[in-house]
């Protein structure tokens, strides 16, 4: 039986939050709110609050925007894996700040210290954005290597300033960062291109040489933290590959992640290559949702209502294929005793066509719901065959509890007796 790649996640970064953010799944998920406050108490400050009151000014200060965006991912991450029974994601990565997040939900951070840890990013960064005034802005519509082009000529210009190339988020769509001049400058070449920028709400020159400072002083804040080899993996948006075990390693990217561009294109690109069909957003927003258009990887958006509703429903037929290819399984795995073939045929062959039948119906019916009806019909399936097979009750039975209890059921049989 074909083996389905497991869905990865994707954490966003900062830009992405907005009052309110997560105020829906903090209301209705205890395992959300405990997230929010335990990253709330290890940096002193009352998360759920902000998140709930907090105005899109005071959202917007880097020293506030990156904790509380991390506390609303790392929430929905736990959602996703508890409420929700996801499986565990074949691949993490984070745009960003979000990789901070990504490495949170892999093991290779307490919560708490990556709470540190972004609050101190965030007020580094702050820091290095009032000694060195600057901004970002987004270049639509054209190519990254004309993005490039363009802040080279400003470059060679001397008289803006910096402006580098500091997110390649699509294939029209480059963030450039800088001084204020420089950008401005490269809004104009921009638009002799045929292409467009926006600019945006973020308090510095993120991604660019104006955060040398915050880059320098940030290892310091890296060593202080317990940071260990990602016990999932994870995929670096400085290299575009996945990202180191020794936390070493890992911090040193962390810390040129400060200055270096993000390769958002080249996560995608990497993901699609090593099988991946089906993301979640796990965060404020739907934006990684929004760039992954034509990379090949449907992103649901975890904070968009009829997106939750509909990843709710593809987890529970996940499990639904999983129950019914374990059934399959179990039935090719057992032996069979019996002799007589007429029997064998009937009560053998016969419903492990069902079996394979309702296998297929359920591949095959994207948008039809599941229910429990379908599951124990497959658990009467299997058990028939089972003692077609002449495997004895008992361990009929304890099979039957095993692999209900693999996928998070309880046998119906269980129940009866």
């Amino acid at each position: 039986m074909r083996k389905r790649p497991a869905p990865a996640l994707l954490f966003p970064g900062q830009g992405s939050q907005r009052p309110g953010m997560g105020r829906a799944l903090l209301e209705r998920h205890a395992e959300a709110r405990a997230a929010v406050e335990e990253a709330g108490d290890a940096i002193g400050a009352d998360l759920a609050r902000l998140l709930r009151d907090g105005s899109m000014e005071e959202l917007t200060r880097t020293e506030i925007a990156q904790p509380a965006i991390l506390a609303v991912s790392v929430a929905m991450y736990r959602v996703y894996r508890g409420s929700l029974g996801g499986p565990p994601p074949g691949w993490l990565a984070g745009h960003s700040l979000g990789e901070f997040s990504a490495l949170a939900c892999a093991g290779a951070l307490p919560l708490g210290d990556a709470a540190r840890l972004v609050q101190a990013r965030g007020r580094l960064m702050a820091e290095a954005a009032r000694r060195q005034p600057g901004g970002m802005a987004a270049a639509l519509g054209i190519a990254p290597e004309r993005a490039e082009a363009i802040c080279r000529e400003i470059a060679a210009d001397g008289r803006f300033g910096v402006v580098v190339p500091a997110n390649y988020n699509a294939a029209a769509q480059t963030v450039l960062s800088g001084h204020f001049p420089a950008l401005e400058e490269a809004a104009r070449l921009v638009r002799e291109a045929g292409g467009s920028t926006v600019r945006l709400a973020v308090g510095g020159a993120f991604h660019s040489p104006l955060m040398a400072s915050a880059a320098a002083a940030f290892g310091e804040e890296l060593s202080a933290a317990r940071l260990g080899s990602p016990l999932l993996p994870v995929l670096s948006g400085v290299t575009g590959r996945r990202m180191p075990g020794s936390a070493a390693a890992l911090a040193e990217l962390l810390q040129r992640q400060l200055t270096a561009p993000v390769r958002w294109t080249a996560v995608m690109a990497k993901l699609a290559e090593l099988g991946a069909r089906a993301a979640v957003e796990a965060g404020p927003g739907a934006v990684l949702q929004r760039l992954a258009a034509g990379s090949g990887i449907r992103v649901l958006a975890m904070d968009e209502e009829a997106a939750f509703g509909e990843l709710e429903e593809t987890l529970r037929r996940g499990r639904c294929i999983s129950y019914l290819e374990g059934c399959l399984a179990v039935a090719v795995g057992t032996r069979s005793e019996e002799d007589d073939l007429l029997v064998y045929r009937r009560e053998v062959e016969a419903p492990y066509r069902e079996l394979e039948q309702l296998l297929q119906a359920a591949e095959a019916e994207p948008s039809a719901p599941v229910d429990a009806a379908r599951l124990e019909q497959a658990e009467s399936l299997l058990g028939r065959l089972l003692a077609g097979k002449g495997l004895p009750e008992a361990e009929r039975r304890e099979r039957l509890s095993r692999l209900a209890a693999a996928h998070g059921r309880r046998p119906v049989e269980a129940e009866a007796r």
